[in-house]
């Protein structure tokens, strides 16, 4: 018999996370409750997950609280079809022994290609030259680019966007440093890395941040960080916002010192300043690199597969979310 499953979450967004062959398929592993033409609010989840076993979220699921988990007495999974789990779910779903799902692993993947490509295109000055051949320039004005190919690349934090653009790197044979208080050695030479302080990792050609927004990571960039990187190094930010001096950045941005990538920002909707909108060396975007087509359209099907395998038999996919994790999310 499949087990029940609550959607809660609009019909507009069961769309956006779900592909039409992969609806057929989580048709077939449960029965399905929802999507609506809203989103449920609180009260209407409590009274939906009562008899069901696995509830699905994802963007605008307003958070769960005790009192729903208390009115679900079977539920034994909560999948979340987008990111981070930590403002959702309820640190008492752990006590309960409730499995608990994110597609983050997914959406990483999406991240780490945005991260690859803005590294790409600044270290061979693209956006620059873009703008020279827009005024009717010809020429590369003198300064040749640079490659990633063998390359020192820092990172900043061992997430699993982190270990994804590790992976998509290895094909440049780059020297790959990572600082992160939680990595260790072992872990590291499985990852095919190497351990660093965070002031040599700031010293790399190319910087890249992967840490989740926590009070001890707040500011932690600081702009005496920002100044070890290398005169026109590269910096990609599509972590969060709140981890660097957003004001020391945007300084080294407009003086060149930096070629940075920026998709985040401490304060979202942001609007780029003038003497920012005129620089030609960097990349601002609206908090995108997670999101494209394809991912998206992947996500509910990605947490609904871990949820069928650790019903049946306990495995616990790449979307499991233990405690732990959930903890030193973002």
């Amino acid at each position: 018999m499949r087990p029940t499953a609550f959607l809660a979450m609009s019909r507009e967004r069961f769309d956006d996370v779900c592909s039409p062959t992969d609806r057929e398929a989580l048709h077939r592993l449960f029965t399905l409750v929802g999507p609506f033409e809203a989103t449920p609010d609180r009260d209407a989840i409590r009274e939906g997950v009562r008899e069901a076993r696995v509830l699905f979220t994802s963007w605008g699921t307003p958070p769960l609280d005790a009192e729903t988990l208390e009115a679900a007495p079977d539920l034994r999974a909560i999948a979340h079809a987008a990111g981070s789990v930590k403002h959702l779910v309820p640190p008492e779903a752990f006590d309960r022994g409730i499995g608990v799902f994110s597609a983050g692993a997914r959406i990483a993947g999406s991240v780490a290609e945005y991260c690859l490509a803005t590294m790409l295109a600044l270290a061979r000055r693209l956006p620059a030259l873009d703008s020279r051949m827009r005024n009717g320039t010809w020429g590369a004005g003198g300064e040749r680019g640079r490659e990633l190919h063998r390359a020192t690349v820092g990172i900043v934090g061992a997430s699993s966007t982190a270990r994804a653009l590790i992976a998509l790197l290895r094909p440049f044979e780059a020297k790959i440093l990572v600082f992160d208080p939680y990595l260790d050695r072992t872990q590291a030479d499985a990852l095919g890395v190497e351990l660093a302080d965070l002031e040599s990792v700031m010293r790399a050609g190319f910087v890249s941040l992967h840490v989740s927004s926590t009070p001890e990571t707040e500011g932690m960039i600081t702009a005496e960080l920002l100044d070890l990187v290398p005169p026109g190094g590269v910096f990609v930010n599509s972590s969060r916002g709140t981890v660097v001096d957003q004001a020391a950045l945007f300084e080294r941005i407009a003086d060149g010192r930096v070629r940075a990538a920026v998709d985040v920002f401490a304060h979202e909707p942001f609007e780029l300043p003038r003497d920012l909108a005129d620089v030609k060396t960097s990349i601002f975007t609206p908090h995108i690199a997670g999101d494209t087509l394809d991912g998206h359209r992947a996500l509910l099907m990605v947490v609904a597969a871990d949820v069928a395998a650790w019903l049946e038999s306990g495995r616990r996919g790449a979307t499991f979310v233990d405690a732990r994790r959930w903890a030193v999310s973002a």
